[in-house]
């Protein structure tokens, strides 16, 4: 009922990414819209301090865009709001600081 009561409050409101954690490995997931007007990118950065090996395998569905479990990791976000069409780029970076998986999006994609 909460979740469905967050969505209902923000229905039409542009640009809304969901940023989430402590699932025990890192994703980048498109969530249907859930009544808002556009599907959601969520994106979750876990864990910095904790790693639990084939999270990723459990969990395969039509919604997840990229997922890693390898190690320790985290979420980096670069954010060009001076584009014509203003960006995100989210990548996956693993205990090294590597790049192991990117996704972006643009304002246009975060519209109803």
């Amino acid at each position: 009922d909460a979740r469905a009561d967050l969505f209902e409050s923000i229905s039409g409101v542009r640009g809304v990414v969901l940023l989430s954690g402590d699932i025990h490995h890192s994703e980048f997931r498109l969530l249907p819209d859930p009544g808002i007007g556009y599907d959601v990118p969520e994106l979750t950065s876990s864990p910095m301090a904790y790693s639990l090996p084939s999270a990723c395998a459990a969990v395969p569905d039509a919604e997840t865009v990229s997922c890693y479990d390898g190690s320790y990791s985290f979420v980096r976000l670069d954010i060009d709001t001076l584009a014509t069409d203003p960006t995100i780029v989210a990548e996956i970076r693993n205990v090294d600081g590597n790049s192991v998986a990117q996704w972006s999006f643009t304002d246009e994609d975060l519209r109803p």
